[in-house]
């Protein structure tokens, strides 16, 4: 089993952060909160959550609502497919259920740039050394800790921080603008 499927059984530390910070805008006590997707429950504690998610983190509710089973509505997806100007009711709906919509909605020209060549940074380094290029992408995409990704790797920290700093240089030397973003 690979690190990717294991990380994939929990949340990530980013989807931890959002959940938390729900908690706290929603006035829930977090310590009775497991770290599941909000959208999978009911209830008034569930509601609370996932209107706190929807405001502050919408492609994160997105993927959340997509996860729990929820989608674009077929009226929607024939206003896409018409080729038309979408109903304001589309839109919302697309906004609720299209992580990739909301993404884009949100993303600022220089961000998409460094996603970009990030991509292209972390194809080479697929072709060229696979096990650095998971790595990188579970630390900077996923926000996973060198703890978290040596528990699912099966080693320990140490290791994985060598392996995330030559990771780092490799990735450097074929992307240099992407410094800034592998600083740490």
């Amino acid at each position: 089993m690979s690190a990717r499927d294991i990380a994939a059984r929990i949340m990530t530390p980013k989807e931890i952060q959002v959940l938390h910070q729900a908690c706290k805008a929603a006035g829930v006590d977090a310590t009775k909160i497991s770290a599941t997707n909000p959208f999978k429950k009911s209830g008034l504690t569930a509601s609370l959550l996932q209107a706190a998610v929807s405001e502050f983190a919408p492609e994160q509710a997105a993927k959340w609502r997509i996860d729990a089973g929820q989608g674009l509505s077929v009226a929607t997806m024939a206003e896409i497919q018409s080729g038309g100007e979408l109903s304001q009711s589309a839109m919302q709906d697309r906004s609720n259920h299209d992580p990739d919509f909301v993404a884009d909605e949100s993303q600022d020209p220089e961000q998409d740039l460094m996603l970009e060549e990030l991509t292209r940074g972390l194809a080479y380094l697929k072709h060229q050394c696979p096990d650095e290029a998971e790595l990188l992408e579970l630390k900077v995409l996923d926000g996973f800790t060198n703890r978290e990704i040596g528990e699912a790797c099966g080693s320990n920290r140490e290791v994985t921080r060598r392996n995330w700093h030559a990771a780092k240089e490799k990735l450097r030397s074929h992307a240099p603008d992407l410094r800034a973003l592998i600083a740490s």
